[in-house]
């Protein structure tokens, strides 16, 4: 039983040891198991004294510093430059990251990208010969010290691998099962962190060792030759021809579907129209020849007068409408 309550009382103590590397001072009843916590005081001490050298050191000296720069170029062949610019940084020990091209319409290389890494002694060396492989028009470099994120980073990876192996230590003397296994959960938790902090130094390392440069390169535009006068004209009323033709193409079919689907309706509907134009044209033109006389019988058409037209009078007009012969005022006399 009192073994394990110092086991536990230990792991208590890994505890506050990962949670407070600066060394805070710890009383109670955990002090007598809490030993080992001035090492790791040591042990940050010594860390610290190493990255950041004493007193008498020159505070420059072990600067951590990751420097980055970007180029644009323009040159004949875009792809036979960043083939130069790749073969320059392997030859320093560096490498290339990554690599782009792009052709126009012909497949000629018109454009090109590289993002190479070169050890950081000598990567003034990689910069400067940018001006012999090209027209430089646009450069930047920048520098970032992480002297003080390495520092902080190497200080915790101390704690976490004095965590570590106080943990290892305490698992020796575990005598039960359910101490073993809160021991073996909290050592897997410290042995994570300790991975991840370390990944982390190892990814700020490398970038302190190898600067980046990151370089697009364009070539020049090519003229078109015009011609001038007749065939000059000629040409141009061509190109404006087909781009007319090109144009009115695809008006065309952008609006066919809006005639298909708006023409059938209209199309219908002026059918029908014309269909009742003529039915109506029909019933009015049946309407005077079938119109009735008083008495319900149709009248009589009017004869023409026959015989001779006596001189100087009228024809006889024959019977009236009634059937009567003309009266004195309807009757025609000849002057003796």
């Amino acid at each position: 039983m009192k073994l394990t309550m110092r086991v536990l009382i230990a792991v208590l103590a890994v505890f506050a040891l990962a949670s407070c590397s600066s060394g805070s001072d710890y009383s109670g009843g955990i002090a007598d198991d809490a030993a080992p916590a001035p090492e790791l005081d040591e042990a940050e001490a010594d860390s610290g004294d190493d990255a950041g050298g004493g007193p008498g050191e020159s505070p420059s000296e072990d600067r951590m510093v990751i420097t980055t720069a970007e180029a644009e170029l323009i040159a004949d062949d875009p792809a036979i430059t960043i083939d130069d610019i790749a073969r320059q940084a392997e030859a320093l020990g560096g490498h290339v990251e990554a690599r782009d091209q792009w052709a126009d319409d012909d497949g000629r290389v018109d454009s090109a990208s590289i993002t190479v890494r070169a050890p950081a002694e000598d990567f003034g060396d990689l910069t400067d010969g940018l001006d012999d492989l090209g027209e430089l028009v646009y450069f930047t470099q920048s520098a970032v010290d992480v002297t003080g994120t390495a520092r902080d980073l190497d200080a915790r990876i101390t704690a976490a691998q004095t965590s570590v192996d106080r943990l290892l230590d305490i698992m020796t003397e575990a005598d039960n099962t359910s101490d073993l296994i809160t021991i073996e959960t909290t050592l897997s938790e410290r042995q994570a962190q300790l991975e991840r902090l370390q990944a982390e130094r190892n990814r700020l390392g490398d970038q302190v060792s190898l600067s980046t440069l990151s370089v697009h390169v364009t070539s020049e535009p090519s003229a078109e030759v015009q011609a001038d006068g007749f065939l000059g004209g000629l040409q141009s009323g061509w190109a404006a021809l087909i781009g007319f033709v090109n144009g009115a193409l695809v008006a065309v079919g952008a609006l066919l579907p809006f005639v298909v689907a708006l023409g059938v309706p209209v199309l219908l509907l002026v059918a029908l129209l014309r269909r009742r134009s003529r039915r109506r044209r029909a019933e009015l033109a049946v309407g005077p020849a079938g119109y009735a006389a008083p008495g319900g019988a149709p009248a009589a058409p009017v004869a023409a007068p026959t015989g001779p037209v006596p001189p100087g009078g009228a024809p006889d007009e024959g019977p009236t409408r009634d059937g009567a012969a003309p009266g004195p005022a309807e009757q025609h006399h000849t002057p003796d």
